[in-house]
């Protein structure tokens, strides 16, 4: 299996036992749930049926619960309405059946909040409107890009500072239920400034919940605001749909380099998602351009490529997950035959002894040509800092809460397992060197570097940093 995770949306084509028993044979390491779509009670069966086959499959699978956030929206439109390019149209406030003449939004607060000269992208960007006479309760607007019209379109407004809370009532719901659910990241949608993560953690707490939150890099606000947002987050995620209609489309290779590149420097997971190998929701083969794309990614830095479309609706989800499995294995052993990808350490945004052990940890690996690294954890931080080097040894992390086995399913290179108690680290190759070895993670004689540095709730393990031992 490839380094690089593989995140895969649930949806209508991936509900069924067998499938998602297939999807997870085939490479699925994070399952993502739309909180956009379906009820409480489907999320519940489907997270119940997640953690029974990820347990009879001895494969951890974390659940990425996807907030819905704010969404902004077209109503309902007369059937066989076009806009016209050059035409003028009015956007209100109050609930109509749209007209080429007028058109109503889902929310009546964006429509002061309006500006002379500012965009309206609707449906992707198909239709595009310009202001040209806001108005507290209506805004006359000029038809830039005409086409047809359909009921419940989407809205981006790339030009406006928006003044409106980051979190629905859904949201807060959907919150609760997935505190009380387990899951084990948040998504947060349309997120623009640190405030937001602050927001949605404080809800998380006040409901008794300390999930991770992965902040959604979708809002040109997000994008002049990254270095906040990746601070305040426990992840990002690269979400190319709605950011490439945010801001210009050329724009996006070059943003995404950066989110990644600073995910790094922080060691915050980071996932690349929209339209990977989108082809393939009605195809066997992708394009190469979408091989590309996959490759691309993981060449940035990325810690997981994500699948939307092609594992909800596709027809065959477990064939996309193999194609995108040999991708990353291929890509992987280009990046292997050129040697780790050693991160500086003036390079990365983070100091002090844990870091430094990490990184002397791959240093070492890579110096005596060790056959693999294993980090006992409870918090999974150290495997994480580990992997951030890209080193050409597995990163074995073993630790006794399940939690953190199934959120080091997102981290890049990390192969988490779960064991039954804390040990020494005189005695984890003892206790696991037969596994290691069936599992062809290393070979008989090869090094094992493990580190040491922690108690890990045992106190002879104090201040023994790092140790090496012989397979």
């Amino acid at each position: 299996m490839p380094r690089t995770k593989i995140v895969c949306t649930l949806g209508p084509a991936s509900r069924h036992t067998f499938t998602l028993r297939t999807m997870i044979r085939a490479g699925m390491n994070v399952a993502r749930i739309n909180f956009s779509h379906g009820t409480h009670a489907e999320h519940r069966a489907i997270i119940h049926k997640l953690r029974r086959l990820s347990a009879e499959e001895e494969n951890p699978i974390a659940i990425l619960a996807d907030l819905a956030g704010p969404k902004f929206r077209l109503g309902k439109v007369r059937p066989g309405e076009i806009l016209r390019e050059g035409k003028r149209v009015r956007i209100v406030s109050h609930s109509l059946i749209g007209t080429s003449d007028r058109l109503s939004l889902n929310r009546a607060d964006l429509i002061p909040q309006l500006v002379k000269g500012h965009r309206l992208m609707i449906w992707d960007g198909k239709l595009q409107l310009e202001v040209v006479a806001p108005g507290k309760e209506e805004a006359l607007c000029r038809i830039v890009v005409g086409g047809a019209l359909k009921d419940n379109a989407g809205v981006n407004l790339p030009d406006t500072n928006l003044d409106i809370p980051s979190l629905t009532e859904k949201d807060l719901k959907d919150i609760a239920f997935g505190v009380k659910e387990g899951v084990d990241f948040f998504g947060l949608s349309f997120v623009r400034t640190k405030a937001d993560v602050d927001l949605c953690r404080k809800e998380i707490a006040a409901r008794q919940g300390s999930v991770p939150i992965i902040a959604k890099m979708e809002m040109r606000e997000a994008v002049e605001n990254l270095s906040e947002i990746i601070d305040a987050a426990d992840g990002v995620m690269v979400a190319r749909g709605d950011l490439g209609i945010e801001i210009p489309l050329e724009r996006v290779p070059m943003v995404q380099k950066s989110m990644i590149a600073a995910a790094n420097e922080l060691g915050k997971p980071v996932i690349t998602a929209t339209e990977m190998l989108l082809s393939m929701v009605s195809s066997a083969r992708p394009t190469r351009a979408e091989a590309g794309d996959v490759a691309n990614a993981i060449l940035d830095g990325t810690d997981a490529v994500m699948l939307s479309e092609e594992t909800a609706m596709g027809r065959n989800p477990a064939a996309v997950i193999r194609t995108m499995v040999r991708i990353a294995e291929v890509t992987e052993e280009g990046m292997a035959q050129s040697g780790p990808r050693w991160v500086r350490r003036s390079d990365l945004r983070m100091h002090g002894l844990p870091h430094a052990i990490a990184h002397t940890a791959a240093l070492l690996a890579d110096e005596l040509g060790a056959g693999i690294i294993i980090c006992p954890t409870d918090s999974g931080d150290t495997p994480r800092r580990v992997a951030l080097h890209r080193p050409r040894q597995k990163v074995l992390a073993l630790s006794v809460s399940e939690r953190t086995v199934r959120r080091l399913a997102l981290s890049w290179g990390v192969i988490p397992w779960k064991i039954p108690r804390r040990l020494a680290p005189d005695r984890i190759l003892g206790e696991f060197r037969k596994r290691i070895i069936e599992e062809k993670l290393a070979k008989p004689g090869d090094y094992a570097i493990l580190t040491a540095g922690f108690p890990f709730g045992v106190k002879d393990a104090k201040g023994r940093l790092l140790q090496t031992e012989v397979l």
